[in-house]
């Protein structure tokens, strides 16, 4: 009998494990797509010059706050923006009630 008490409990944490590293995103698209950039900027607020809006882009995990603003840039570097403006941070709740990040920006092209 304990062997089946423990089996679920072993499969929630084999479940959890496997959720644990994983990175989702996700983009919008608000402009056209342009060639790859080398590089991304991460922002805090507007830039004072002027840019196009090309993409909302999202990343949430269990992960690094790191990580995510790694992914975050990956995407928009993808697109072509050549920075992102972060929107403020959201939470969902994960297993067990924990908190996770949900890391949002707007990805953007100098003019």
């Amino acid at each position: 009998m304990k062997r089946r008490r423990v089996a679920p409990a072993l499969a929630l944490l084999l479940g959890w494990l496997t959720l644990a590293g994983c990175i989702k995103t996700h983009v919008a698209m608000l402009d056209g797509a342009y060639p790859p950039s080398s590089r991304v900027e991460i922002l805090q607020e507007a830039p004072a010059r002027a840019y196009k809006q090309l993409a909302i882009v999202s990343a949430k995990g269990v992960v690094t706050t790191d990580e995510l603003l790694a992914r975050l840039s990956a995407k928009a570097r993808g697109l072509g923006a050549d920075a992102v403006i972060l929107l403020p941070v959201e939470y969902q709740a994960g297993l067990g009630g924990r908190p996770f990040p949900i890391l949002k920006g707007l990805a953007i092209k100098f003019e």
